[in-house]
Parts: C-alpha cells; structure tokens; sequence
C-alpha cells in the first residue's frame, strides 16, 4: 500500500462539523477511525461556503434531471447561480491540493452522488438525480476518484478502496507531467480514460481500473470485469511512446468488438496472448474519438452480458 497519505476531498459534515441545515452533522466514525489514518481529509461544505447560514431551510433540486435547480424548499429561492459562482472559485483552490478523489455525502441535494431526488413541475421527487457541486465536481476533475461514504462502510472494501484511490492518483500524476500534446493525443487519452471510469461508476464495483507504468515504453490503462470466471481485460488503453513520438493503441479481444468502419487491425496472440483487435491513434479526429467510445461500450457491456448468462 502507498505509505504516503494520500489526500481525498470529503463533506465536512461528515467528519462531524456542525454544518447541516438544522445546526447537526452527520459524523461517520468509519470514516474518520477506520478510514481515516490511511488519508488526508480537505474538508468541503458546499452550502455554508457558497454563505449560507448554518441553520437554513432545508435545500431539493428541481427541473430537469441533467440540469437541476437548488432551491428552498419552503421559500423556493434560487440558489444555483450563486452555488455555481462559488464552485468556480472552489474548484481552481482544490486543483492546487493534489486530491486524488473526494467523498460525498450521500443523497444530499449538493453533495450526493446518485439517487438524490429530483422535483418535478408538480412536486413529485424521482430519486435520479446528482447532486450540484457532486456534479461540477466530477465534470472539472473526471480523472479523480468518486466516492459516496455509503460505499466505503464495509471494512472488507477498506484495502481495495485504497488501491483504487492509489491507481487514481498515480493515473493524474501522469496526465499532469504530460505538458507536450503536439498531436492532441493527450486529451484523446483523457476522453477514453473518462468512459472507462464513468463505465467503472455505473457498474457500481463490477468494473476494476488498473494503470501499469512503463516508462519509456507504455503506459497501459485496463478495464476488466470482477466477475468470477471474467477475462483479464475487456479493453487496453496504452500509450505509446516511440521514435515517432507520442500515441495510442486500443485494443480489444477480437471475438468481442465490431468494427463496421473498418478502422481497426487484427493482432494475432496480441491481447495477453489471445487474438486482439487494435485501434491505432495518432492525431485522432473527433469522429474517431466517438467511434472508439462506442466500441469500448460495447464491449463492456457484451462482457457483463455474457457472465450473466454464464451465471457468474
């Protein structure tokens, strides 16, 4: 394990600051005894920071589930504008910390990172929602690693928590040392990389991430599923550095992707010493970008379809 602490954003309610709407906390002794020795915490309260007061009306979002409104539920006051002004400000101060991911709390209309309910035109709530600085936060910092605290109180995850924070923070250390991107390889990079961890997100823990540096060589991000019975991968990012500089390789097992287009090549014992199937990049276009987010998809979720009918 990474003996250096690594530094994890959280919800200051739940480290017990008496934050919350009615003058309370939510303090989670997990979080703090267990987890806590392992990182380092930067507090975050979107509500009182954005300056409300500690003891307010309780805050629902309203409207549209991509875009929703935060609002009083009593007076219906429009807070959005100034939550969104202040997370500006408070996104640019975190991105100086070094967070290698930061804990919500969950089903908050601020801080909650799924199933926070969401008010329709006629009052009715629909629990699909993210909460308002969760989601500017996941959309400034989509490398990081999201967590809602529900998801870290069973001690058994304690370890492979930390691993994937770790994995996290050894990912953006080297998405922040490339500075020289002539060929827009490394924003292709950071595209992909964002769909395989926003795959990671939905499959809730049936899709693990691991980054293997090999300086000088590659640099490999995999996707596999955790499934018993799965294979190693369903997909390998790599990127490779050469005499030519600079690029990607996507590779995929070839008995699991389609290639309508035609733009990738068949690499016989490539894969991990199965056949696979790779898409080379080098000054990739947008069009090819989307293509290749549809492939890696696909093969996601044809890999999750097949252990389900394999009874895994």
């Amino acid at each position: 394990m990474n003996s250096t602490p690594l530094k994890l954003g959280i919800s200051r309610c739940l480290l017990g600051d008496k934050v919350r709407y009615d003058g309370g906390h939510k303090l989670d002794p997990y979080l703090v005894r267990t987890f806590g020795p392992y990182v380092t915490y930067v507090p975050v309260c979107p509500e009182v920071e954005c300056g409300m007061p500690v003891q307010r009306e309780p805050l629902r979002l309203v409207g549209d589930v991509a875009a929703p409104r935060l609002v009083g539920l009593e007076s219906d006051l429009d807070h959005t504008a100034t939550m969104q002004v202040w997370a500006k400000r408070r996104l640019d101060e975190l991105e100086a910390e070094g967070l290698c991911g930061f804990i919500f709390k969950s089903k908050s209309p601020s801080c909650g990172l799924e199933r926070v309910k969401v008010y329709d035109a006629h009052g009715v709530p629909r629990p699909v929602g993210v909460g308002i600085w969760a989601r500017l936060f996941m959309q400034r910092f989509p490398l990081l690693a999201f967590q809602d605290k529900a998801r870290l109180h069973d001690a058994a995850l304690l370890e492979d928590a930390l691993k994937r924070l770790s994995m996290h923070k050894e990912l953006q250390d080297f998405y922040d040392a490339w500075t020289h991107d002539p060929h827009k390889t490394r924003s292709a990079f950071t595209t992909l990389t964002t769909e395989l961890v926003e795959l990671s997100v939905e499959a809730k823990g049936g899709i693990e991430l691991s980054f293997v540096p090999r300086p000088g060589a590659t640099y490999s991000l995999r996707g596999r599923h955790t499934a018993p019975g799965a294979r190693p991968v369903f997909v390998l990012v790599d990127v490779v550095d050469d005499a030519s500089g600079r690029w990607l390789s996507v590779c995929f097992y070839a008995d699991a992707v389609s290639d309508p287009e035609e733009l990738g090549n068949l690499v016989p014992k490539g894969l991990l010493g199965d056949d696979g199937y790779c898409f080379d990049l080098e000054n990739p276009s947008p069009g090819t970008l989307d293509y290749l987010l549809e492939r890696m998809r696909e093969v996601a979720q044809g890999a999750h379809a097949f252990l389900i009918a394999a009874g895994e």
